[in-house]
């Protein structure tokens, strides 16, 4: 799938995204976005298999996270109204809108090509606790007859004092 290079080239926004709407990210950049440092926690189970991140994140904006990791690039939204939408770049990449109870369209972008699923949301719940938030969601990927449940574990909780300071002598 040659728009796959293309795809993974492209900074921070999904390809789909630029497209459908060219002028977001000039807007944006006419305001100054809010951000802080987050410690994030994003538990993956599937199949027996199971995949566990902890990791340093900005929140950009209200209740988006981005991340990543050997490669790996998230972007976890979680709006108060809507679909949570979780977002992956590098050598996988896909974008699933989590909205329960419905399938939605999404593709999976691999170094072998591109794979077109259905994602049938079985659940998706978001709390609060402490001075943190909470997202737990169960989906089921559908691809050419063949069904994929996986199910995710997102937290997002502010970085103490003594954790911004080390990050802050990190980066310099």
């Amino acid at each position: 799938c040659v728009t796959v290079q293309i795809i993974y080239k492209l900074p921070q926004m999904c390809y789909n995204e630029r497209v459908r709407n060219p002028g977001k990210r000039r807007r944006a950049a006419g305001r100054k976005m809010q951000e802080r440092r987050v410690r994030v926690v994003l538990r993956t189970e599937s199949e027996g298999a199971a995949e566990r991140l902890c990791l340093t994140a900005r929140e950009r904006g209200e209740r988006r996270y981005i991340f990543g990791s050997d490669g790996a690039f998230y972007a976890v939204s979680i709006p108060r109204k809507g679909a949570p939408r979780i977002t992956r770049r590098g050598e996988l990449g896909y974008r699933l809108e989590l909205d329960v109870g419905k399938d939605t369209d999404a593709r999976i972008r691999t170094a072998y090509g591109c794979f077109d699923v259905k994602v049938h949301t079985l659940y998706a719940r978001t709390r609060e606790q402490g001075a943190g938030l909470v997202l737990e969601c169960g989906y089921i990927l559908r691809f050419d007859g063949y069904d994929r449940r996986n199910d995710v574990t997102f937290s997002a909780k502010p970085l103490a004092v003594s954790e911004e300071d080390k990050e802050g002598r990190d980066e310099n």
